[in-house]
This record gives C-alpha cells, sequence and structure tokens, in this order.
C-alpha cells in the first residue's frame, strides 16, 4: 500500500475498503502469529503485548459496563480488533467503523474494541447541519456543547443533560423543510431513544458521547466493548511502552524525524507540519511525540537525560523524575501515530482506520521497522463512507458549462450572434476579411488588425446578451453552493437511519 493508495469515496453511499473485508480474519490471524521478540525495558514485546491485552480488555469490560450498555464480554478471546476516534458527533464515514468492528468480531471470535481518543483537543461538541434558506439548501455549523475555555475532549466539565437537548432539538428545527424530511425522520428516531436522558445523564463529555452513538447504533446492532484513551494509558504495560520511548528519546525524535521527511519528499509535501510537525530540541531536552496533560490543557513533553537521571518536562517551568510514571500520578497521553503504534503492536490483532490515520500510519510502519528491530509492522485496514443528503436539486454544471462555452464563442466569433442590418453588415465585412488573409501575397498583419477591431465592434455591441448571461451564471452559482451543501459528507451521524449506514459493511 501506498499514500496514493487511500481516498475518500466521492460517490454518495460508496464505501472504500482497503484491502479488502474479507481479508481482514486471515490478516487478523497472521498478525497475531507473527513473532514480536524486540526488548522493551528488558521484557519481551510478544509478553508485553498479551499483559497489554488482558489488562486493556479488563478496563474496557469495567468501563463498558458501568455505562449501562448491553454488550457482551470478550469471553476467552484474547484477539482483538480495534479502530478508534475523537468522541462526538462525526459523520457516516468514520461510524461505519463501528459496524465493520462489530461484524468482523463475529465472524472471527473476535473482541471488538473501539476507542475514544479523549486526548484532543475539544471542538465544543461542533457538528454540521443542513437547512433551507430561500428555496435553497444551505449549511451551518453548531457547537452542541459549548464549553468555555476548555481545551481536551478528557477535561470538559459537566454540562447540565436538559441544556444539551434544549440545544440538539433547536439545532433541529433546520430540517423542517420537505426537502430534509428522511433527514428529520432519522433525527426524531435518535432523539426518541435519548430524549429521556436516563441514560446520558450524570456522565463526562466522552461517556455521554459514546452512550449517545451507542444509542443511534442500537437498531442497527454494534456489540463493541469501549475505552477512552485517558483510561487505556492507565495499564501498567503502557507505561513500561512509553518509559522505553522516553528513555530512548533521542534515538525515537530522530527515526520520527528522519521518516517524517522522507515521507514528505516522496509525496511532494511542501508543508513542514503535513502530515505532523518535526520533534525540536530545547537545550539539553528532547521533544517526544507524546503529550503532558497539566490541569485542562496539554503540553509537548520533552525528556532531558543527565547524570542525576532522566527527566520529563512541559512547555511550563518544572521537571519530574522518569520514575513518577509509574506512580500513576503523571498524565502522559501519545500523539496519533505513537498511539496508533501501541494499538497496533501491544493491544490489538487488527486495526482498522480512516483514511488519514491509513495515510500517516506508513509513517508508523517505517519507525517500528527502525525501532524495533525485526519486527514486522501488522497489517492495518482502511475504511471510509460518504453519505450525503437525499435532497434532490438541480444541478447547474451543465447549464453553467453551456453558458461558459457561449461566452468564449462569443469573444472568438461574435459574427454568429449579432442581429440587425449593421450586425449582419460587420459579419459580412469579417467574412471577406477572412477569405482575404487566406490569399497568397496578402497584408495580414493589416488585414489582421482589421478583423481584430471588428470583432471588438462586433463584441461591444453584444454587451446587452453577455450581461444577461452574467447574470445567468452568478443565479447559477448559488445552485452550486446547493450542490455543494447536499453533497457534503460531514454530516452528523444521527441525520442518517443506523441500518442504512451498517448496510454499507455488509
Amino acid at each position: 500500500m501506498s499514500h496514493f493508495s487511500f481516498a475518500v469515496p466521492t460517490e454518495n453511499g460508496a464505501l472504500f475498503a482497503l484491502p479488502p473485508q474479507k481479508e481482514y480474519g486471515r490478516l487478523l490471524q497472521e498478525n497475531v502469529s507473527a513473532p514480536m521478540d524486540a526488548p522493551v525495558e528488558g521484557e519481551k514485546l510478544s509478553k508485553l503485548a498479551e499483559e497489554a491485552r488482558r489488562e486493556t480488555l479488563k478496563l474496557a469490560v469495567d468501563y463498558t459496563r458501568r455505562l449501562g450498555v448491553e454488550t457482551p464480554g470478550p469471553g476467552g478471546s484474547v484477539k482483538i480488533i480495534a479502530s478508534g476516534h475523537q468522541p462526538g458527533f462525526y459523520h457516516p464515514g468514520v461510524a461505519v467503523k463501528g459496524f465493520a468492528l462489530s461484524r468482523m468480531a463475529r465472524e472471527t471470535g473476535s473482541a471488538a474494541l473501539f476507542v475514544s481518543v479523549d486526548s484532543d483537543e475539544f471542538d465544543n461538541g461542533e457538528a454540521l447541519f443542513p437547512l433551507v434558506d430561500n428555496g435553497l439548501v444551505a449549511k451551518k455549523t453548531v457547537a452542541l456543547y459549548p464549553a468555555g475555555g476548555a481545551n481536551l475532549f478528557e477535561t470538559v466539565p459537566h454540562q447540565p443533560w436538559l441544556r444539551f437537548m434544549e440545544k440538539l432539538l433547536e439545532s433541529g428545527k433546520s430540517l423542517d423543510h420537505p426537502l430534509l424530511g428522511s433527514h428529520k425522520e432519522a433525527m426524531g428516531s435518535f432523539l426518541s431513544r435519548v430524549s429521556g436522558g436516563t441514560p446520558c445523564d450524570g456522565f463526562d463529555y466522552t461517556s455521554r458521547a459514546i452512550l449517545l452513538r451507542r444509542a443511534w447504533q442500537r437498531p442497527a446492532g454494534c456489540d463493541c466493548l469501549e475505552i477512552p484513551v485517558s483510561l487505556m494509558v492507565q495499564t501498567r504495560a503502557f507505561r513500561v511502552f512509553a518509559s522505553d520511548m522516553l528513555r530512548r528519546a533521542a534515538e525515537l525524535a530522530a527515526i520520527y524525524n528522519d521518516e517524517l521527511a522522507r515521507y514528505r519528499k516522496e509525496r511532494k509535501l511542501r508543508y513542514p507540519a503535513n502530515p505532523f510537525p518535526d520533534l525540536t530540541a530545547r537545550g539539553d531536552s528532547v521533544e517526544t511525540p507524546f503529550w503532558l496533560v497539566n490541569g485542562k490543557k496539554r503540553e509537548r513533553l520533552f525528556v532531558s537525560s543527565r547524570p542525576g537521571g532522566i527527566f520529563i518536562s512541559g512547555e511550563t517551568p518544572g521537571e519530574i523524575p522518569l520514575e513518577r510514571l509509574f506512580e500513576g500520578t503523571l498524565a502522559i497521553r501519545p500523539k496519533a501515530m505513537i498511539l496508533s503504534m501501541y494499538m497496533r503492536l501491544f493491544v490489538c490483532g487488527f486495526f482498522i482506520h480512516g483514511v488519514g490515520g491509513a495515510k500517516y500510519d506508513l509513517i508508523t510502519d517505517a519507525i517500528i521497522r527502525r525501532f524495533y528491530p525485526g519486527v514486522i509492522p501488522p497489517a492495518y485496514g482502511c475504511l471510509s463512507a460518504t453519505m450525503a443528503l437525499d435532497a434532490q436539486v438541480e444541478d447547474p454544471a451543465p447549464r453553467i458549462a453551456q453558458i461558459t462555452f457561449t461566452m468564449r464563442d462569443m469573444e472568438q466569433h461574435p459574427e454568429k450572434y449579432g442581429a440587425g442590418q449593421a450586425a449582419k453588415a460587420m459579419a459580412k465585412e469579417k467574412a471577406r476579411l477572412v477569405g482575404a488573409i487566406l490569399k497568397t501575397g496578402a497584408d495580414k498583419k493589416t488585414l489582421g488588425l482589421k478583423i481584430k477591431e471588428l470583432n471588438a465592434s462586433m463584441t461591444a455591441a453584444l454587451a446587452q446578451e453577455r450581461g444577461s448571461l452574467t447574470n445567468q451564471l452568478a443565479a447559477l452559482a448559488s445552485l452550486v453552493d446547493q450542490i455543494e451543501a447536499v453533497a457534503e459528507r460531514r454530516y452528523p451521524y444521527f441525520l442518517f437511519q443506523p441500518q442504512r449506514v451498517a448496510t454499507l459493511v455488509k
């Protein structure tokens, strides 16, 4: 697979799957059977991975049960398939991964695990809603959970359930138009399952987001265990993994930056932060691919190694001995590629990415090969879908193309469009000049200038007709915006029936 292998599907109702879903079971078995004997803090990677799976499964089962979600436990399975995303109101192209996990778990006798990345920056629970304005479909962004200054999903303060529901109901009023009827119906079905509030009240933001998504999934069935990153990193296995990386911070940073540079060069990416910024140095400290959670915000995490020991620091003054990592009082979170590396090497037998994650994990693969010599990066999957609005609206593209062609033709051949005796006379004179310029010995320069002057005169005479076409193009521009609003794929999952989304992976 290469960077160019992955692409978001453009057609409505289309699913992108690479490799094909029928290969997932085989790849899962190959991944869990592959030797992984690299040392991690003096322990074998394979043994630490067994511990990571046990610890993570136990935490996930306990957490899912605390949510009150009816989800079967893993039984005796030690195989895990996983996926994840930030907690929130994401679109069906992301939600489809949950249904794929659930189906694959049943087919392979594995445990399905969905990881909520609550260590990311909070987005105020933003969701995109369609509306009809002056008869045309448009879109608006709504902050469904404005939390005033919250920096991370995991630190969002509790918000009363009724306040959230009022915001959700108010936003849903934009669907009160026949063009959006099916989406109003889908949202109504969703609200009927959550409007009581009892299943969702009293929980933090991430847990509430999970419960809302599970309420939406319920009619289509989804048996995933749930776990947020902030809980998953509390295991001993993760701390050993992180400690090993922090002790080898200089080596890791060199590999990390080298592979990012290679990736940018091969794909001709000009911006140094694409897909992620390089790790930097600060005095005798080396930046690491982890975050240090300090209060309600996260800071870049640096490591310095001196005769007195290894010390961790953030972007605010103060150092912390690395040993504090194992006390459980030090809140560190992995950045995207390192989270993916931990999931794929230590926690699960098969991971399903979206398109963005699938692309950057090509870098993760290269880092794994160099940081853990002899370890083959486990295969992973990429799933993405596109589901647009059902609204049937006029596509202005053919008319725009026709008008654009006509205006261009008017400039080049104005004689085809003029009316009246004067226009006919000029057209006749142009035809004569064109005939003359083709004759042997003709004064092409003089004749060419006369043709140019005639074209200018005829074009000027068509000013009214051109103005009318220009106005038509301007009017059609609003229809272009409407087409874009209808084709938008980022509308939240609850505007679509879950059975319809689940069908995409069947």
